[in-house]
Parts: C-alpha cells; sequence; structure tokens
C-alpha cells in the first residue's frame, strides 16, 4: 500500500486578506473554491511548484495558528522575490539553523505560521535525512542538475533543460552551494566548468549521430545520473539512446519524469546496471547492437573511479564498440587531484564519500590504447567556452596546473 503526501488544511478569516497573502504575495495559484451556498464559508485549493495548501473559512477544520514547514531548492531566492513585491506586512528574513537548514518563517494573517526551508550540505556533509537514498555518487548527479538548472534560468543560456531543477531537488542545489564554498565561486550561478561541458557534449554526441556522420543509429550514455538529454535535445528520426545507471538513480528519475510528463525525443531505453560489475551484456540484452557503430557519452565519472575501475570501464566500451563509433568524455590530470588550488573541492569530495580518484596527463594517448583517436580539448579554449571562462588560457605543456580534459574521439578499425 502506498501513501501520498497529506494535504494541510489552514484556517482563514477574511477571504481577501487571504487572497491577498497566498496569491498576490506567495506566489500560489487557486485551483478550485467551494462553498455550500453563497453565504457559506468558502474552501479553496492553492498550489505553487508542487506545494498544495487548503484554506478553509469553516469552524472545525483547522484553528488559526497552525504552522507548516515546506522544502524549497532555494530559500534566499524566494526571499528577493518576495521581498521585491513590497507586502506592507511582512518583510521576512533568512537564518541558518543548528539543524542544517537555511528558513524563511512568515506569518500570514490569521496567525498560520509558514516556514520555507533549504536543506543545507555543510562541507559536502551528505549523511543522514538530506542524503535520502541516492548514493554518495548519485548524489552528484543532482549537484550536476542543479547546475543546469541555474544555466537554464539564466539570461542567455547556451542550453535549455526544463528537468533541471527537478531533477536536482533541494539537496541538488545543497551540494551546488558546498560546491561553490569549496572553490570560492558563486552558488546563484551555475558552474562555468560544467556549463561549458555539457554545451561540449551536447554539440559532440548531436554531430556525431547526424547524416553527415554517417547517420549512427544508436547512443549510450553510461552513468546518465539525471541526465535529460534522451528529452531536451533533438534528436534525429529513428536514434535509439540507451541510458546506464543504477537503481537508486532510476527509481527517482523516472518518478520525477513520469510526474512532469516528460516526453522522449528518441527512443530511450532505461538499462539498470552498477557500470562498478559487469554490463555490456545488459546493454545488448535491452537492444544495442555491438555489431554497429554507435555514440557513447561518459560524463563526470571517469574521476570517480579507481584507475583499475577506470581501465576496466575503457575496455569493456572498447569491446562493444564497432569501428567508426564515438565517444564523448571528460577527465582530469592529476594535479587536478593534488594541487593546493583545488584542495578545497578534493577534501570535500572524499568527506561526502565521492572522492576524486583518476587523473591522466595524457588523453590521447590514453584512449589510443583502447583504439580511439582522439581530439581533446579543455575550458578556456576560445573554441569551446563561448565566453563562458572567467580565466585566460593556460598553455597545455605548464607543469603544475590543475586541468580538465573534454574528449571527443572515433573509434579506429
Amino acid at each position: 500500500m502506498k501513501l501520498s503526501q497529506p494535504v494541510p488544511i489552514l484556517r482563514m478569516l477574511d477571504e481577501a486578506k487571504a487572497r491577498e497573502f497566498y496569491v498576490d504575495f506567495l506566489g500560489f495559484s487557486i485551483d478550485f473554491e467551494h462553498r455550500f451556498n453563497d453565504s457559506a464559508p468558502l474552501y479553496l485549493q492553492i498550489t505553487r511548484s508542487g506545494c498544495t495548501i487548503h484554506l478553509s473559512e469553516h469552524y472545525g477544520d483547522a484553528v488559526p495558528g497552525g504552522a507548516l514547514r515546506i522544502t524549497v531548492d532555494d530559500v534566499d531566492a524566494l526571499n528577493q522575490e518576495l521581498l521585491a513585491k513590497n507586502y506592507k506586512y511582512a518583510r521576512p528574513g533568512v537564518d541558518d539553523t543548528p539543524w542544517r537548514t537555511r528558513e524563511m518563517t512568515i506569518k500570514d494573517p490569521f496567525g498560520n505560521r509558514l516556514v520555507f526551508a533549504q536543506p543545507v550540505v555543510a562541507a559536502f556533509d551528505i549523511t543522514g535525512p538530506a542524503g535520502g537514498e541516492m548514493s554518495p555518487v548519485g548524489l552528484t548527479a543532482q549537484w550536476v542538475a542543479a547546475s543546469r538548472a541555474l544555466e537554464t534560468e539564466s539570461a542567455n543560456p547556451l542550453y535549455k533543460d526544463p528537468f533541471a531543477r527537478e531533477l536536482a531537488g533541494p539537496v541538488g542545489f545543497a551540494m551546488n552551494a558546498a560546491a561553490s564554498a569549496a572553490t570560492g565561486s558563486d552558488a546563484a550561478r551555475p558552474s562555468p566548468h560544467l556549463t561549458i561541458r555539457t554545451k561540449f557534449l551536447d554539440d559532440g554526441i548531436l554531430a556525431a549521430v547526424t547524416d553527415a556522420n554517417d547517420g549512427l543509429s544508436q547512443a549510450v550514455i553510461l552513468a546518465a545520473g539525471m541526465d535529460a538529454r534522451a528529452f531536451r535535445l533533438a534528436w534525429p528520426p529513428g536514434l535509439t539512446l540507451f541510458e546506464v545507471d543504477r537503481d537508486d538513480i532510476f527509481d527517482r528519475k523516472e518518478a520525477i519524469l513520469t510526474r512532469l510528463g516528460a516526453k522522449a525525443a528518441c527512443h530511450r531505453r532505461v538499462v539498470r546496471a552498477d557500470l562498478a560489475q559487469p554490463w555490456t551484456q545488459k546493454l545488448v540484452d535491452a537492444g544495442f547492437d555491438p555489431r554497429k557503430p554507435a555514440a557513447f557519452l561518459t560524463e563526470g565519472l571517469l574521476m570517480y573511479l579507481d584507475e583499475p575501475g577506470a581501465l576496466r570501464l575503457l575496455e569493456a566500451i572498447r569491446t562493444i564498440a564497432a569501428p567508426g563509433s564515438w565517444i564523448g568524455l571528460d577527465l582530469v590530470n592529476t594535479d587536478m587531484l593534488t594541487s593546493p588550488y583545488t584542495a578545497g573541492l578534493m577534501k570535500g569530495l572524499a568527506k561526502a564519500g565521492c572522492p576524486w580518484n583518476f587523473g591522466v596527463d595524457d588523453p590521447q594517448e590514453l584512449l589510443a590504447r583502447y583504439g580511439w583517436q582522439a581530439t581533446v580539448a579543455s575550458p578556456g579554449d576560445p573554441e569551446i567556452s563561448h565566453g563562458r571562462w572567467p580565466f585566460p588560457p593556460v598553455p597545455r605543456g605548464l607543469p603544475g596546473v590543475p586541468r580538465s580534459f573534454f574528449v571527443k574521439a572515433v573509434k579506429m578499425a
């Protein structure tokens, strides 16, 4: 038996004041309103972004002075939105709590108290209720989704992912805030690194499956996480896209996509498999044809593996990638793992249970071992950065510099 979320009932005493507070100020919409007759008490249902509240004038439904806790993904943005409305009866602030939330408390005109709370993952501590049932590495997928949501909502987005905010959830934004604090960046803005990486791989995989590139008819996203490319990219007709990841990822992801009514723009197939275990047969069983070339995407994965695990994954891909296949992936160099400039981020990720372990200084040589001819770019390279990278490009041969590599490669015979 499955129980749904309860719907709270709050007492209201004045219809006009209720509409002014909940609709005009808080931004809720009225779903329905009901009276038994023209002189009877009013009953309303209001919603905003999945939050549903019932308001009642009926004696006995509730008493004034109740309290609600409403989880939000960006309490500071909501606070700024409300302050901009200049509602003369409330000028709320935001406070940090000992129980690791940021909270904004507002009383309605009838004494009911609404607490808008955002979980805070301090220093990447994602143990306990904030982490839910996702593994630490799984939670990093929500972090990436949070950055994609911020990019989508920016003034001039390089891409649009309308599902990212819901897929990120409050924990994703809390992790994004922790990562931003560790790197000295602005948590209210998308990560330049993640934005450039997403755009690079979006463009790469779409180019790989067009008719001009032999029209690859199958694509595979490994460690798919909260990736929504199946839904947001303009895939050519007939393409089959396989998403591979663990159960905890898909248990959360599929429920959200279903609730949002998301419709894939390709033939999407979910493959539940742990990439740390044998997985290629499960992919074949789902309909993948290893005799035909395919496009592979491995985003934000290899650095979390140890070296033997990373090399096993590349070998497994080699065995099912026919000549003419394409792959897009990202790597970091060994300085990224040890540099004092990245120590805060590395320590935070390790504390969270998802350390970065694998770095490589020559991506082209690594890929060549497995039959791929690769081209490599880095954030800061003008042709891929779209003006988003805040630092000047650093010459590739300069030692001691943490680097990320964005790689495209073609499988040779």
